[in-house]
């Protein structure tokens, strides 16, 4: 009776072990799929908009951006179909991160998606997973380290990192808190948590450029 009770205990422990590993092995994929698209993208995004700066480049401007929406036409770069509002810069955590335009679970696992408002305007939000080349380290970042998003357009804000927070899943409203030029955030490894980031504007570098869409195959 002990023999069997203890083959029973030893046979579970080995499901236990087997689903642990089979779910880390998982994890490593999907992290490893999300840094390959980062790579893949980048280049691609960075060269686009730096072409279209070549003749005429940024004046500088230094008014914070003032509260406002999603603008009805707003600046996007197609890269093989997919839709980016431009990328985010992070020297602390020495990352350079396309943005899609777009939040879905799939864009999610491929790179930072835009939450909620746009650059320009208060209310910016942007999430993404918390894989090790996204935004693990996010709460590693401290009140005035740097955060910089260019834009489609090549319009670069620069924003100053002001406090960490956390936050329920659940708190929409106070993601979305307008007062906050930026906000950066990530769930916990729980999932039930959001490391928050928020930032306030430094500086704004316009580009000359008219909207539009552009068209980038690669």
């Amino acid at each position: 009776m002990h023999k069997q009770f203890g083959n029973l205990i030893l046979a579970v422990g080995i499901l236990l072990l087997t689903a642990a590993l089979f779910l880390v092995s998982h994890n490593m994929a999907e992290e490893n799929r999300a840094e390959a698209a980062v790579g893949e993208v980048m280049p691609a995004l960075s060269e686009a908009i730096a072409a279209q700066l070549t003749s005429a480049p940024p004046a500088e401007a230094d008014d914070a951006p003032e509260s406002g929406k999603i603008p009805a036409a707003e600046e996007i770069i197609l890269i093989d179909g997919e839709a980016f509002l431009g990328y985010l810069t992070i020297d602390a955590l020495s990352l350079s991160l396309p943005v899609r335009q777009v939040l879905t679970e799939r864009n999610l696992k491929q790179s930072p998606c835009r939450y909620a408002g746009c650059a320009g305007t208060r209310g910016f939000v942007i999430a993404a997973h918390n894989y090790r080349r996204h935004f693990a380290d996010l709460a590693s970042l401290a009140a005035g380290d740097t955060v910089r998003f260019t834009d489609a357009s090549g319009a670069v804000y620069t924003y100053t990192v002001a406090e960490t927070e956390t936050l329920d899943a659940a708190d929409v409203a106070g993601m979305t808190d307008d007062n906050w030029d930026l906000t950066l955030f990530t769930c916990t490894y729980s999932g039930e948590r959001r490391i928050t980031v928020r930032c306030t504007a430094a500086q704004i570098k316009p580009s000359p450029l008219g909207e539009g869409v552009n068209e980038v195959d690669g």
